[in-house]
């Protein structure tokens, strides 16, 4: 585990830690070991809870594990069926499988500076038939 990855998790402890007593009841005992067994003991991080916007000290990354602790431990089934459909949405629009070939504004850049440069050659190597090349081979082998 990559030290930027532990420092997060220190992040995430010092949440839970200052979090409310009912939330931290819901977050699996097996969860709450490996946040804490994982993390740079070393490591303070600078969050100032007295601040209203104080999520903008954390990481990427902890806001994602925290968004994940959220989504699976702390909202009911049917927000939690309600959010995983979000997500699944967004996903199949950012990755859609009817887009991958149309053409888009990358690629028509692409194709422009493509088409703009010098073309380029490229030139077949004769293949050679198959028992030449075990001849080579015995040859090369016999040589040395």
């Amino acid at each position: 585990m990559d030290e930027e990855y532990r420092k997060s998790l220190c992040e995430v402890a010092e949440v839970l830690e200052n979090s409310e007593e009912n939330i931290q009841q819901k977050i699996p005992k097996k969860l709450k070991d490996f946040i804490y067994n994982n993390r740079i003991s070393n490591y303070n991080p600078r969050i100032d809870f007295s601040k209203e916007d104080w999520e903008e000290d954390l990481s990427e990354d902890a806001k994602s594990i925290i968004a994940l602790i959220y989504r699976d431990c702390l909202v009911s089934k049917e927000e939690r069926k309600k959010l995983l459909e979000i997500e699944k949405n967004e996903l199949y629009e950012k990755y859609n499988p009817d887009n991958i070939f149309k053409n888009n504004n990358e690629s028509e850049k692409i194709n422009e500076e493509m088409n703009s440069t010098d073309s380029i050659s490229l030139t077949s190597q004769e293949e050679q038939i198959w028992y030449k090349k075990i001849i080579k081979k015995i040859l090369s082998f016999l040589k040395k």
